[in-house]
């Protein structure tokens, strides 16, 4: 075997199963790679269907008995995982048949941090923000291409074992929504390469609301973005936070584009079918931005 797959995952059993036979269907021997997943105390009876599970996969399941969150639950796949190579995929997330062969194809030309692109499930219906979030991150550059290591996400990526076990893995502080995969992002763009494979395609199951995914990155500006930039200062200039505390014409108009009745107003904008990027760059800088301040 080469590659360990780590799945968290967290009552959505009726979308892993999709995951697994995505994975189920691999061009590569499955004596190749072997399937972490990690339950983290579902209650959707997703332990009792790892555990009798009888499929082709060389499937672990791990079975968290409380609730510890997916940085500590992808820390106990690594640590479990029996291979060098480690891939990142959520539960809500199939691949196409060559997935983990693109992975290990760009491993070998070059250890790196590989992140692949997600788009949405062709089954399901799309928002303008879901068109959006397609364009993201890694999506916007070309294959092989090195990115900003805060693109690093660990729905889709793949990263040599030796080097997140010399690195820690994921800081385990990061216990509410987001946050844990572009602090080691950071941290890992300090040993290896952080590389664009748009050809490592996953799509996405799970159906994305304007109000649900504003209020989760606002929960992360609040929660998660502290902590990242207490640890790595200079991410906050990068991220667009620096002037908070000071007093310029910058922050100053800022501040008043930030205000609540233009971001409610350029919110329902967001909801149509198709808006261009700026809109939803505002509403998510926004989104963290408010949730970031109410922490100062």
């Amino acid at each position: 075997m080469t590659i360990s797959v780590i799945i968290a995952s967290y009552n959505c059993l009726s979308l892993l199963r999709h995951t697994i036979a995505s994975l189920e269907k691999q061009d590569l021997p499955f004596t190749e790679f072997e399937v972490i997943v990690v339950d983290d105390c579902s209650s959707d009876l997703t332990a009792e269907y790892l555990r009798a599970y009888t499929g082709p996969l060389r499937l672990k399941p791990l079975v968290n008995e409380t609730n510890l969150g997916r940085a500590r639950s992808r820390n106990l796949g690594i640590l479990t995982a029996e291979n060098e190579l480690i891939v990142f995929l959520d539960a809500d997330t199939e691949v196409l048949p060559s997935f983990l062969r693109t992975h290990h194809r760009s491993q070998i030309a070059e250890p790196q941090v590989s992140v692949g692109v997600r788009i949405f499930h062709p089954d399901l219906p799309k928002t303008g923000l879901m068109r959006y979030l397609e364009k993201r991150g890694a999506a916007k550059f070309p294959e092989g291409a090195e990115i900003p290591p805060r693109y690093f996400v660990s729905c889709n990526a793949s990263v040599p074992r030796r080097v997140l076990l010399s690195e820690g893995g994921f800081d385990e502080r990061f216990v509410h929504y987001g946050g844990e995969d572009l602090e080691l992002g950071l941290r890992l763009a300090k040993k290896l390469p952080v590389r664009s494979l748009p050809s490592a395609l996953g799509c996405h199951r799970h159906y994305r609301e304007l109000d649900e995914f504003l209020e989760i990155t606002q929960g992360f500006g609040r929660h998660s973005l502290p902590l990242i930039i207490s640890t790595h200062p200079g991410i906050e200039r990068e991220l667009g936070f620096s002037d908070i505390r000071r007093k310029t014409l910058r922050s100053f108009l800022i501040k008043i584009a930030c205000a609540l009745i233009i971001f409610l107003l350029i919110k329902q904008l967001g909801k149509l079918a198709f808006m261009p990027p700026i809109v939803y760059n505002y509403l998510i800088f926004r989104s963290y931005r408010a949730g970031y301040i109410s922490n100062q």
